[in-house]
């Protein structure tokens, strides 16, 4: 096992440790707890659930529910959620409380409110003035009324369905299922209630709309028809189509011309620039394409080689030759002539294209100027013409509403169906005895244990060996067990009385550890104190000089607890003569030092009380005393008083060698130990350790502690086995 594996061990036994010993407080809660709740269960009154269910499809509403209009999307999460508020609604519960006259059952009539409800009965009538006492008690009741019905109503969506379930509670099973049931159908009935009005409500909107829409067609068609005669408009479409037919035709005919135009401008230019140049224009396509001139160069070129075949046999003035030449040159003539003739063919021809362009470019302006006219009439006009339509269609659209609405209207069919009505209960739903008092027992338990806790926690008693190390910071030199006898007497000679016991080994442990912590033998004197009363001191004080006693070694125990003395009781002795009778000089020391039955134990007895224990436990005469005593004895022992309460006990550590603490294990509290250590911690006083006495060894800290017993008796149980006489003393 590693350290952390025993590490959780050891808080778990903790914890157990803390329960064992808070175990009264824990029972007593767990008790409290499973009683109230318990006699709470038996005395309520049994509660009845009944259910009914319900199936809510998707609402299509007749109402207006064209799409050009309107478009209601009810497919979300959104409509449901609305259902479900309307299902509890305060106007369906007051339908509900009407109909079943819950107002009159039993268990809905209010009960005689006490003291605090009459006051705020009165204050709400003190300061609500405005109305009279019966509309405020009146408005009161039926408020209260009300929330309760409410409050008895349970709406349980089914998940991933259209469905859902109405619960109904009350004591009386059979009105638990009338009333699921009447919310059911009185929701159903105010639906189909709703979509009555909302139908009756449309119908009398829609007529007021039709008649406003029919005198808006009315009026739209008399403004386009005085529209169409100021114009002069027959047919406005025909019209506009025959001007953009012509338009296209003109633009046609205008482009051919003025390419026409372009093509002669071209052919005159050149005609022009080439006119001093015969011989260029000849060569000009519309010369040559010619027939005439084409057959006048024929010509021209028969007689030239004619020309040439006689001029190679006559003379320049033969009349052949003659002859030739003037028909050639009638020829050139003729070419020249005809070539004047194209010249002037193509000017001319030039010219009337220009003016046809001209002419169909005005004509194409007249009549985009008559378009455009037109444009501008057709605006306004089919601006009239939509107004007119689009009043018609919401007329036609309206009318025809109207007529299904009014044909509808009394066949309203609702989208909510019960698909299964409450029955009467047979069981209650509570309350449910056996889970409140299983719950109970569990809350019980947890609220008892962190209860316990808690007083664990406030406690800042020293319970354990881990607190005298963590706190007081001191040696631990033994653990002394509770022990208690049949009668609840604790003998101080238990030591004497049941040497076998586990109560006399402890003592005989803590003698072994002041033994050893004594490593001066001149260091014979040992104060055993505690911090308050009834920690066990003088028990301490007795057991542990009997067992050094018992252990062969000459002891004598001092009672220096001049408040409350003890030991001669103890031991049976006479207390005439004593500590306070030597120390004011008033008897001898082998009269005041007295054997007990016990051997090797001596005793000196407290004597009478005086009036001033603190001065004379702090004079020379204490001091010189102890010297001499100590002398005569291997052991001193002496009992003081508490330290808290008187300095007796820091006087005598100051005197003494050694000094003891006795602490009470749940007890004494950890601050009022620390400040006794702090007051014991003189400059002469050494402080031994600690004996933590009364420790519960069946529940104490057996994990934590280096001392564990084997063997642990009641003290009677060792008295009988011992056969020994039973001791008398209380615990001191």
């Amino acid at each position: 096992m590693n350290q952390a594996e025993e590490q959780k061990e050891t808080h778990l036994k903790e914890y157990i440790w803390i329960l064992k010993k808070r175990k009264w407080t824990l029972i007593t809660f767990l008790l409290i707890i499973v009683f109230v709740v318990t006699v709470g269960s038996f005395k309520m009154k049994p509660i009845y659930r009944a259910t009914t269910q319900l199936l809510i499809e998707k609402e299509n509403p007749n109402i207006l529910s064209f799409e050009e209009v309107m478009q209601l999307d009810t497919s979300n999460s959104d409509y449901y959620q609305t259902q479900y508020k309307i299902l509890v609604s305060r106007s369906l519960a007051r339908r509900v409380i009407n109909k079943l006259d819950l107002a009159n059952q039993p268990e809905f009539m209010p009960d005689e409110p006490g003291l605090l409800g009459k006051l705020k009965q009165w204050l709400q009538r003190s300061f609500r003035i405005a109305l009279s006492k019966e509309e405020i008690s009146a408005a009161e009741a039926e408020s209260a009324l009300v929330n309760e019905f409410l409050e008895r109503i349970i709406i349980t969506p089914i998940k991933n369905s259209r469905l859902v379930d109405i619960s109904a509670e009350a004591q009386d099973p059979a009105l638990a299922a009338a009333m699921a049931n009447s919310i059911a159908q009185g929701y159903i009935d105010q639906n189909m209630e709703t979509n009555l009005v909302a139908s009756q409500q449309a119908v009398k909107w829609l007529m007021g709309r039709i008649g406003g829409l029919r005198q808006k067609v009315e009026k739209s068609e008399l403004s386009l028809q005085k529209y169409k005669e100021q114009q002069n408009i027959i047919s406005l479409e025909k019209r506009q189509n025959i001007v953009l037919q012509k338009l296209s035709e003109l633009s046609s005919k205008v482009i051919e011309a003025k390419t026409n135009r372009i093509e002669l401008e071209t052919i005159y230019n050149q005609l022009l620039q080439l006119y001093k140049k015969p011989e260029m224009i000849e060569s000009m396509p519309a010369v040559i394409n010619n027939e005439l001139i084409r057959k006048v160069k024929s010509e021209y070129v028969e007689l030239q080689r004619e020309y040439s075949d006689i001029s190679k046999r006559y003379k320049s003035r033969h009349p052949k030759i003659l002859r030739l030449k003037s028909q050639l040159s009638l020829l050139k003539q003729k070419i020249a002539s005809e070539v004047d003739k194209i010249a002037n063919s193509m000017k001319i021809e030039y010219e009337v294209s220009k003016a046809r362009e001209r002419s169909l470019n005005s004509s194409l302006e007249m009549l985009k100027k008559e378009a455009l006219a037109m444009n501008q009439k057709g605006i306004k006009y089919g601006a009239l013409q939509r107004e007119l339509e689009s009043n018609k269609e919401m007329y036609n659209i309206l009318l025809k509403r109207l007529k299904e609405t009014n044909l509808t209207g009394g066949l309203i069919s609702s989208n909510i169906r019960i698909i299964d009505k409450a029955e009467i209960p047979i069981k209650p739903v509570r309350p449910k005895i056996k889970l409140n008092i299983l719950l109970s027992v569990v809350l019980g338990l947890l609220f008892g244990g962190g209860l316990s806790f808690f007083f664990e926690y406030l406690d800042n008693t020293v319970k354990t060996t881990d607190d005298i190390e963590r706190y007081i910071n001191l040696p631990l030199l033994g653990l002394i067990p509770a022990i208690k006898s049949k009668n609840g007497i604790v003998p101080e000679s238990i030591t004497n009385d049941a040497p076998k016991s586990t109560f006399s080994e402890a003592y005989r442990s803590i003698r072994t550890g002041v033994i050893f912590s004594s490593t001066d033998q001149q260091q014979r004197s040992l104060l055993v104190t505690s911090a308050e009363p009834r920690e066990g001191k003088t028990v301490t004080a007795c057991n542990l000089a009997i067992s050094m006693a018992q252990a062969g070694n000459r002891v004598l125990l001092v009672d220096a607890d001049m408040r409350k003395p003890r030991i001669h009781k103890v031991f049976g002795l006479d207390d005439s003569v004593g500590l306070s009778s030597l120390l004011v000089g008033q008897g001898e020391l082998k009269q005041a030092v007295q054997e007990s039955k016990i051997a090797n134990l001596s005793v000196l007895p407290c004597g009478h009380i005086p009036p001033n224990p603190a001065e004379l436990l702090g004079s020379a005469e204490m001091k010189q005393l102890l010297a001499k005593l100590e002398q005569e004895f291997d052991r001193v022992i002496i009992d003081s008083p508490p330290t808290i309460a008187v300095t007796d006990s820091t006087i005598l550590s100051n005197l003494t060698h050694q000094s003891l603490l006795v602490v009470s294990s749940g007890r004494a509290s950890r601050d009022v130990v620390v400040r006794c250590k702090q007051m014991l911690a003189g400059k002469q006083a050494k402080l031994l350790g600690v004996v933590l006495n009364n420790f519960d060894v069946k529940h104490g800290d057996y994990y934590h502690s280096k001392y564990y017993y084997y063997n642990y008796y009641y003290y009677g149980k060792d008295k009988e086995k011992s056969g020994q006489a039973k001791p008398a003393g209380a615990v001191v």
